[in-house]
C-alpha cells in the first residue's frame, strides 16, 4: 500500500504496538525500525506494562531516541475488558490526528490492535496497517483468531518463507498481503562485541567446544 506525504510536511506519523517490551527478538526489532525512522513522528505502545530494572533497556534506548512509549497494563485476563477501550483511545485520540501506519508485533498486539485501526482506516481513511508475523504456530483456535484479525491487514510482515506459507495456508491471508522480510545481523555490533573465556563458564583449558547462533 503506498503512503502519500503531505507535502507540505514530510514527517509520517506511526505507531507501533506490542505484546511486550521485555527484552526479546520481536521487541528488538521494533526498537531499531523505531529508532531507525525517529526522524519520522513515532509513538510505542506495549499491551503488557512497561519492564523495570535491567529488562527495561529497550524502553530506555526508545525514550532516549525521544519516542513516546506508552503501556495498557494488561498483565492478566480480567484487563482485556478494558484493553479495547484503551487501544482505541491511544490510537485515535493522537496529538496531530490519527497516524499515517500502524504497525503490530506478536500474537496478541496483532488480533489486538488490527481490527481497531482497520476500523479507524474505514472511518478516516486511515491509519494503513501492518502486522508482523514470526513464528508458524498451528494451534487451530490461535490460527482461526490471528486469521480472522489479520485478514483486515493491508500488508503482513513474514521473516521467512515458511512462515509466509504458514500464513497464507493457515490463517488464510492472500498472497498480495503477504511480504516476508528476513530476520536480519546487524555487523557493526559484531565488530564491536568484547572476547570471551569459555573458562569464565567451565571449560577446561584448551578443551574443544562449538557455538550455535540461531
Amino acid at each position: 500500500t503506498r503512503i502519500e506525504r503531505n507535502p507540505h510536511h514530510d514527517r509520517m506519523k506511526i505507531d507501533f504496538a506490542i505484546t511486550e517490551l521485555d527484552v526479546g527478538g520481536a521487541e528488538r526489532c521494533l526498537t531499531r525500525l523505531a529508532i531507525e525512522l525517529v526522524d519520522d513522528d513515532i509513538r510505542v505502545l506495549s499491551l503488557k506494562s512497561l519492564p523495570t530494572g535491567v529488562d527495561a533497556v529497550l524502553v530506555g534506548r526508545l525514550r532516549d531516541a525521544g519516542i513516546q512509549v506508552d503501556s495498557c497494563d494488561a498483565n492478566s485476563f480480567h484487563s482485556v475488558f478494558s484493553l479495547r477501550r484503551q487501544i482505541k483511545a491511544w490510537l485515535a485520540e493522537r496529538p496531530g490526528g490519527i497516524a499515517d501506519v500502524c504497525q503490530t508485533f506478536l500474537h496478541h498486539a496483532n488480533v489486538a490492535v488490527i481490527p481497531i485501526a482497520h476500523r479507524l482506516q474505514v472511518a478516516k481513511s486511515r491509519p494503513v496497517t501492518v502486522a508482523n508475523i514470526r513464528v508458524a504456530q498451528r494451534r487451530v483456535g490461535r490460527s482461526f483468531i490471528e486469521g480472522r484479525a489479520l485478514q483486515r491487514s493491508d500488508a503482513v510482515v513474514c521473516v521467512s518463507g515458511a512462515v509466509e506459507r504458514f500464513a497464507r495456508n493457515d490463517l488464510g491471508l492472500l498472497p498480495t498481503q503477504t511480504h516476508t522480510i528476513g530476520n536480519c545481523v546487524d555487523p557493526v555490533e559484531l565488530r564491536k562485541a568484547a572476547g570471551f573465556d569459555p573458562q569464565s563458564i567451565g571449560f577446561a583449558s584448551g578443551a574443544a567446544y562449538s557455538i550455535f547462533v540461531g
